[in-house]
């Protein structure tokens, strides 16, 4: 018995160590009432099906290693697939990573509310982040062949509920694509070309400061993209935001008011303005279970961007 025992013992020992493994999902269902430019886009949808895998694990010399697949649908186009190596400072990402600029970015509730400028993940990418003591730094290289490529960047710190976080983000896309800046599903300003692409590039700072219950913050945002057959044709959109939330217990309500300029380079085209206000409110039910209503509407110069959308959802997570 004694000598089973000790083989047992040396037996786990000498084991190498498995990585600590979790699987994840989400589901939820959205009512959407929309109304745009007088027309009624209402409709019941299926809004995030996900699901996900994440390990991580100790290398021999002390290194932490970690990989993650999550997918909203269909593995062959996962949302993230990456490996991480790490020594608790500075971290080399591999594959389909969050890029580091999204940390600047705006404000994006599901899909009543979203003022975003860059990408929230970038693929066939490497990156390098860094944090520590309240200071994080990040930059990502994307290169996809020759049709798709660019660089992100990040520049942060956090103390004491502040946080400042600046953005960067420059891409090349050569194949047939379309690059759209989106408010509330609304193609504010876009460049469709299918022959050369679009040349892209975003700047963004954003402020935020939380105090217990309460997040305050501003963003400022500047978008413009061209095409790539001809730099001059051109579109520029800037955007600031002022947004906020409030925790009660397990309910959340939240707000923003964003204020957009679009202006093309093509000679006599006018500057498009509009104004939007959004606000949402999230009721954590317990059990993975939560509701959320979320209202938007759109005020501008231009009667194809006026408009509103109500969004009335639930979603589950394990």
């Amino acid at each position: 018995m004694k000598k089973l025992l000790a083989v047992a013992v040396a037996t786990a020992i000498s084991a190498p160590a498995m990585a600590d493994m979790t699987i994840y999902g989400t589901v939820a269902v959205d009512f959407i009432k929309g109304d745009v430019a007088t027309s009624d886009v209402s409709k019941v949808e299926r809004d995030d099906v996900v699901f996900g895998m994440k390990g991580s694990s100790q290398t021999d010399a002390g290194l932490n290693v970690s990989a993650e697949v999550k997918t909203e649908g269909d593995f062959t186009s996962p949302t993230l697939a990456y490996l991480k190596v790490d020594n608790g400072t500075v971290a080399l990402w591999g594959g389909k990573f969050g890029s580091p600029a999204d940390a600047a970015d705006t404000v994006d509730y599901s899909n009543t509310g979203n003022v975003t400028y860059f990408s929230g993940e970038v693929d066939n990418a490497v990156g390098v982040t860094l944090s520590s003591n309240g200071f994080s730094a990040g930059i990502g290289a994307v290169r996809n062949g020759t049709t798709n490529e660019g660089t992100v960047a990040q520049l942060g710190y956090a103390v004491d509920g502040l946080s400042i976080n600046f953005g960067m983000e420059e891409t090349s896309n050569t194949v047939t694509t379309t690059k759209a800046l989106k408010v509330n599903g609304v193609e504010y300003a876009s460049k469709d070309e299918a022959a050369v692409g679009y040349d892209y590039k975003a700047t963004g700072v954003k402020v935020a400061y939380a105090m217990d219950a309460l997040t305050v913050g501003v963003a400022v945002a500047d978008g413009e993209y061209a095409l790539v057959a001809d730099a001059s044709d051109k579109v520029e959109v800037e955007t600031t935001t002022v947004f906020g939330s409030y925790v009660m217990g397990n309910t959340t309500l939240s707000a923003f008011y964003a204020q957009d300029e679009a202006q093309s380079s093509v000679a006599g085209s006018a500057a498009v303005e509009m104004d939007t206000t959004a606000f949402k409110v999230a009721q954590n039910l317990g059990g993975g279970l939560s509701a959320y209503a979320e209202y938007s509407n759109n005020d501008s110069d231009t009667a194809a961007l006026d408009g509103s959308n109500v969004t009335i959802g639930g979603s589950f997570s394990f």
